[in-house]
């Protein structure tokens, strides 16, 4: 089982959605501890992964060795890869 961190600026990400939102992200996550690769696919160009959640992204970095996902940002679709 994978253990699931966020990082101060994923948490305040996190927080500051509505409810419905956090419910369903924190659903998302709750699969991902089973099988991370299976719910992420790897971003271009840099060491960070991704999945959906409808409009908003999860952007996280899988540590294989550690069996952790690092939640590093979240947030809609149309603005989180300009916050990496």
């Amino acid at each position: 089982m994978w253990q699931i961190i966020f990082t101060h600026k994923a948490r305040k990400d996190f927080l500051s959605l509505e409810k419905q939102s956090q419910q369903r992200i924190a659903k998302k996550l709750d699969g991902a501890k089973a099988n991370p690769e299976k719910e992420f696919e790897a971003l271009a160009d840099c060491d960070y992964s991704k999945t959906r959640v409808g409009d908003y992204r999860i952007i996280a970095m899988l540590d294989f060795e550690k069996k952790e996902v690092t939640v590093h940002r979240i947030g809609h679709r149309k603005n989180i890869y300009d916050k990496l």
